[in-house]
């Protein structure tokens, strides 16, 4: 059997209160076959909203789930590379933090680069 390839998911958070409990579940419970989520990096960009606080619970549930606060808003490209400096996966992937592109597509992206040996893909 071959080995599972490891992939990160990088959110940048910014008043995500009423989609990011449901966006982080729906994730963990992707089958991507061949990929793995070693760990979904959510990037709270310093939300006044429970952002925040919705993410500590589910840090406890979840303990592939990283949580970085930023101190000030840093606006959703610094949020997202904020991320991409910790993840550990062999792939990243970004998604927003409002369902704009569905989990779905996870599986669609990762075998586009794997299959071709792409750096990057985008999804439109």
């Amino acid at each position: 059997m071959q080995d599972l390839i490891n992939c990160s998911i990088v959110i940048p958070c910014y008043n995500s209160q009423n989609s990011i409990k449901l966006l982080v579940e729906e994730i963990f419970k992707l089958n991507l076959k061949k990929y793995k989520i070693l760990e979904i990096i959510c990037v709270d960009d310093f939300s006044d909203d429970n952002t925040s606080q919705i993410l500590e619970e589910l840090k406890k549930i979840h303990k592939d789930l990283i949580v970085i606060n930023n101190s000030k808003n840093e606006g959703q490209v610094k949020a997202t590379l904020n991320g991409i400096i910790v993840a550990k996966g062999d792939y990243i992937v970004t998604l927003d933090d409002d369902f704009q592109h569905p989990t779905s597509q996870i599986f669609k992206l990762l075998e586009a680069c794997y299959e071709q040996n792409l750096d990057f893909t985008l999804g439109v």
